[in-house]
């Protein structure tokens, strides 16, 4: 994550907080980035299996602070708090939680030395409520459609009355029609000769792209777009503003293409510089091709 763990003014264990009448209690990792605590850390054991009972201390350290992100790890997985409820107040739910056995870390760049923003961290973490929100919201929808939901789908599709009994078949029918839906998309997914598989190493070296592009423009401006041999991302989601492309099909051959945004074909468009990397992080070794690409095209839009 790019902290110097051996420089206490960037990690210091043993954190002095003074929590009301409790002068000097402790926290075990204060992460802290030009003399300000950006993230408070409590650790506990590996076999430990984390709940809400372990949250007290951190809950204590946090309304005394003034960081904004509070950790509790196990060491294998990390759970990110902060106080999107109440000011000052972290929340008891957390906002984020990584395996970092099992998932993929792209998504942790954005607390790393170099790209911790405060502004951009409170954007993820707004983001990141709402769409876990919604899914939870669309998921629980799909299994057991809402009246709210029932009324909104009969009356687009019924003009009459919705009686007692026209409501009933109308759940029963939106109920079996979801259910179909998903299964169909499954099996097509599933049925395709040539399927385009989004691959993690692909969302990874997408969750770079965006992480570094972020420094000029929102990171929602940023798309992915998958094909059969690349995957493309592209500004505004539009083609003809390609930032760059993913060729990771063969991961014993991984190789990204930049484009020179001012420097055109007539017959293939924008030039592709395709560049082999030996590792996905290599991605960030080329920011400035990145940058650069985005500021034309942006000048380009005006």
């Amino acid at each position: 994550m790019g902290y110097d763990t051996e420089n206490p003014d960037e990690v210091k264990a043993e954190y002095a907080c003074d929590v009301g009448v409790k002068t000097s209690e402790k926290v075990d990792l204060a992460i802290l980035i030009d003399g300000k605590v950006k993230m408070l850390v409590e650790c506990k054991s590996a076999k430990t299996k984390l709940n809400s009972n372990h949250l007290n201390q951190l809950l204590r350290y946090y309304s005394v602070s003034d960081c904004r992100i509070g950790v509790l790890t196990n060491g294998i997985e990390y759970r990110f708090f902060t106080d999107s409820e109440k000011a000052g107040r972290m929340d008891e739910k957390p906002f984020l939680i990584v395996d970092i056995i099992n998932d993929n870390l792209a998504i942790l760049e954005i607390f790393s030395r170099e790209r911790f923003r405060d502004e951009k961290i409170s954007g993820f973490v707004d983001e990141l409520k709402y769409r876990t929100a919604i899914r939870e919201k669309l998921l629980s929808e799909f299994s057991y459609p809402s009246d709210e939901f029932v009324t909104l789908i009969a009356k687009g599709v019924d003009s009459g009355k919705l009686t007692k009994d026209k409501r009933r078949k109308f759940k029963r029918l939106i109920g079996k029609e979801l259910d179909a839906i998903l299964s169909n998309v499954v099996v097509d997914y599933r049925e395709k000769d040539n399927p385009v598989i989004t691959t993690p190493e692909e969302i990874e070296g997408f969750y770079i792209v965006k992480s570094i592009l972020s420094e000029i423009i929102d990171a929602d401006r940023v798309a992915i777009r998958d094909r059969q041999s690349y995957c493309a991302i592209l500004l505004d989601d539009n083609q003809n503003y390609t930032i760059c492309r993913l060729y990771f099909n063969d991961l014993d051959n991984l190789a990204v293409a930049f484009f020179d945004s001012m420097q055109k074909t007539k017959k293939r468009g924008r030039v592709e510089e395709k560049i082999a990397i030996s590792k996905i992080s290599e991605i960030y070794d080329y920011r400035e091709n990145l940058l650069k690409t985005v500021e034309a095209y942006l000048k380009e839009k005006k």
